[in-house]
């Protein structure tokens, strides 16, 4: 018997106004996780402007550390050639303390991680699914 009230297409339409509901909830709750008050705002924006996380590489993320005792933003390397990036407190780019393919560029040397105090991580990226891109076998 057919429900007088609800007919397929209104269900199909829910479905996909749910579906469409998530992803963008996903959306905005990452875009609020990169704009937090304890992020200046040259940070929210630096963040904003790295490119989505490729499924080869490792999620990104930002901690707060200090160094030569003063307070410094720490953005990781994503992968071999990409080095990671530190920050002063004012947004200036003090080096690129480790990562790529030199292990950094030398323009901070006594910077390591873990220091002291530990690091803060303060954000992360969002890993991303990998899926299995094995070769479909061919028969011979």
């Amino acid at each position: 018997m057919k429900h007088p009230r609800f007919s397929r297409s209104s269900i199909v339409g829910a479905a996909t106004f749910a579906f469409s509901f998530f992803l963008h909830a996903n959306a905005l709750a990452d875009a609020l996780a990169t704009t937090s008050d304890t992020m200046p705002a040259w940070l929210s924006k630096r963040i904003q402007d790295m490119p989505s996380n490729p499924k080869a590489q490792a999620p990104r993320y930002v901690a707060i550390t200090s160094y030569l005792g003063k307070k410094v933003y720490y953005i990781s390397a994503t992968c071999c050639d990409i080095p990671s990036e530190l920050y002063d407190e004012g947004g200036t780019l003090m080096c690129y303390p480790d990562g790529g393919f030199a292990g950094g560029d030398g323009r901070c040397p006594e910077f390591t991680l873990p220091s002291q105090p530990p690091p803060k991580r303060i954000w992360q990226q969002k890993p991303k699914a990998v899926r299995n891109s094995a070769p479909a076998s061919v028969p011979e």
